[in-house]
């Protein structure tokens, strides 16, 4: 393999784990993670920021939709 080739890869590799480490760095050191917390354990189940009621049930499946709901929220 060339070694432009293996200096692309090396760079590619190292801005997928500096993303990785900084969503998740800057998601728990902004309280983000304690606040989402919060809404799921304690409610009111409404979407931050707005009126809305969070959505409960996407599939059906509950622990499918428990994840989906972190995701909605996280997103």
């Amino acid at each position: 393999m060339s070694p432009l080739i293996n200096a692309v890869k090396s760079c590619v590799l190292a801005l997928i784990v500096m993303g990785i480490y900084t969503i998740w760095y800057i998601f728990f050191n902004n309280g983000a993670s304690d606040h989402l917390a919060r809404i799921l354990e304690n409610g009111p189940q409404l979407l931050p920021g707005t009126k809305e009621p969070l959505r409960a049930s996407f599939t059906g499946i509950a622990a499918l939709d428990h994840q989906l709901i972190v995701l909605t929220l996280y997103f």
